[in-house]
């Protein structure tokens, strides 16, 4: 179902409001409102539906209304998911926006934090795409990273998450469209749809990040399979990473 961004998507309550009167009429069936003469019980409650009529017992009506709330819930859980995705990504943006002096105040919940190198039994690498609008392994992001020389400044970068790490977070490595002078501690990925202008990639293979979830401030686009596979190659070969499944 479409959902405009940052407006609730009230389509996915029709379903559970088209269910309401069929409800009413298998409850009022059940309880035996229906056939009493009363000629406006009759007329408002006990309209003839085909699915209504098969009620007989309350107990029945009673389920048929708990299942009812599930459903209901559930339906309104996805409506209001484009205005609390919204929500967040204006949070990110008001807590990771820049001072005059360039500068950005930084909350927990959203620090990017450069790391040293993991131990092998700390990493667990899982290429698991998935457009959910959550980072995932395989995927490349964009996050506020600061500086190394100073922490309190920084700018939006990709990064290439590779997997879970210390409990909710994630791991990840920096990507760059400059060429590098250094190539030795780089890996070429080639262009692909992260990189709206079309730039040659190189993934550097010094920098660790730690990236809580709520870093992220946009998806990119999944690293293709052959091309994580080759990352893989590299860091077990650098620092003794293993990929999930291996």
């Amino acid at each position: 179902m479409p959902e405009r961004r940052g407006r609730p998507s009230w389509g996915w309550l029709v379903v559970p409001l088209l269910a309401v009167p069929v409800l009413l009429t298998a409850t009022a069936r059940a309880i035996g409102l229906c056939g009493t003469g009363d000629s406006l019980t009759g007329s408002v409650f006990c309209t003839v539906d085909p699915v209504a009529s098969l009620v007989t017992d309350p107990a029945v009506a009673l389920v048929l209304w708990a299942a009812w709330a599930v459903l209901a819930w559930v339906c309104a859980q996805r409506a209001l998911r484009p205005a609390r995705r919204a929500r967040r990504v204006r949070r990110v943006a008001r807590d990771t926006a820049a001072r005059a002096d360039g500068s950005t105040p930084r909350v927990g919940a959203y620090t990017v934090v450069q790391i040293d190198p993991p131990a092998p039994h700390e990493v667990r690498m899982l290429y698991a795409p998935q457009r959910n609008g959550h980072p995932d392994g395989g995927e490349i992001v964009w996050a506020w990273v600061p500086y190394e020389d100073d922490p309190t400044r920084g700018k939006d970068r990709p990064l290439l998450i590779l997997g879970r790490f210390d409990g909710p977070h994630l791991l990840a490595l920096r990507m760059t469209s400059t060429s590098p002078k250094a190539p030795q501690f780089y890996l070429p990925l080639g262009a692909g749809p992260w990189d709206r202008s079309g730039r040659e990639s190189w993934l550097d293979l010094t920098r660790v990040y730690r990236v809580p979830p709520a870093a992220m401030r946009r998806e990119g686009a999944p690293l293709p399979k052959q091309a994580f596979d080759k990352v893989g190659t590299e860091l077990a070969r650098r620092y003794g990473w293993v990929s999930a499944g291996r």
